[in-house]
């Protein structure tokens, strides 16, 4: 695959790591940057200062040769070639942009630019999973994209339909994100509301192909 087609991905990596070093290494060597999130929209996971700096550059570099030699580690890729090479360069310009764009606002909570206690990072989450669940559906068949379990991997039939199907909780998951994160404030019913959503796209999508892929075999 061609390195032009990845061109955004690296100009994101290389504004992200101009960034990373303008608001990081300013910061003393002992300060914390947040690192993770609860449902509350709390930080409750922190990272030293040089961690910070490196860790998300160094997830979208592997993210990114990773895309670059997948024609060469994906036994399915010559089957639909023209399908992967128009949808693997949006996909990781997507998570490039989205690792970057939290890499950044972590360190600007550690220079107390903006408050640790917002709940930005569920609109940037919602954002991430509204545009991905507009792209799993366009994704061939493969073993390290999309959703992999055995039998949406065994039936052609059962991966378009389960993507098609994951697509939509995807989207609905992130519509529900942005809102919470828009209201800013998490009450018992955004919280349940938050879990139901969490079910909506990690357990409905793999109980949906189960039941596709036995009708399949029935039939």
């Amino acid at each position: 695959m061609k390195l032009n087609r990845f061109k955004f991905a690296i100009i994101f990596i290389l504004i992200q790591i101009a960034l990373a070093l303008y608001f990081g290494l300013p910061l003393a060597d002992d300060a914390q940057v947040p690192s993770h999130w609860n449902l509350q929209g709390e930080v409750d996971g922190w990272t030293g200062k040089y961690q910070a700096i490196i860790m998300f550059p160094l997830i979208n570099i592997v993210l990114f040769f990773l895309m670059v030699f997948f024609p060469t580690i994906s036994p399915r890729y010559r089957n639909n070639q023209e399908r992967f090479d128009k949808i693997l360069p949006s996909l990781l310009n997507l998570l490039v942009f989205f690792f970057s764009a939290i890499h950044i606002y972590t360190l600007l909570i550690a220079r107390n630019y903006v408050p640790a206690g917002n709940l930005f990072v569920f609109i940037l989450l919602g954002l991430l999973f509204f545009l991905v669940g507009n792209l799993l559906p366009k994704v061939p068949s493969n073993f390290y994209v999309g959703v992999r379990i055995p039998w949406t991997l065994s039936s052609d039939v059962v991966w378009r339909k389960t993507s098609r199907f994951t697509g939509k909780c995807f989207s609905i998951g992130g519509v529900i994100f942005i809102i919470v994160g828009m209201i800013g404030k998490i009450t018992v019913i955004v919280k349940t509301l938050l879990v139901l959503v969490l079910i909506l796209i990690i357990v409905l999508p793999i109980l949906y192909s189960f039941i596709i892929y036995k009708k399949e075999q029935q039939s």
